[in-house]
């Protein structure tokens, strides 16, 4: 997942959601140590969820 990316399909932050796409970039893998690495992907996944992409998907922009 690149935070600095911007997409207006669902689909595809559904897709990166569901295949922890940030646990695959090399500046994870690299730049994290073993400790920092488990914590940031447990807080990943406790937040970057799909209820919460429901949840939360355009709401800024309704009226």
């Amino acid at each position: 997942m690149d935070f600095g990316a911007i997409t207006f399909r669902k689909s595809h932050v559904k897709e990166d959601i569901q295949t922890k796409i940030w646990e695959e970039r090399l500046s994870f893998k690299r730049d994290l140590n073993a400790k920092v690495r488990d914590y940031c992907s447990m807080r990943m996944s406790n937040n970057l969820t799909l209820e919460n992409l429901d949840k939360y998907w355009r709401k800024a922009l309704k009226p």
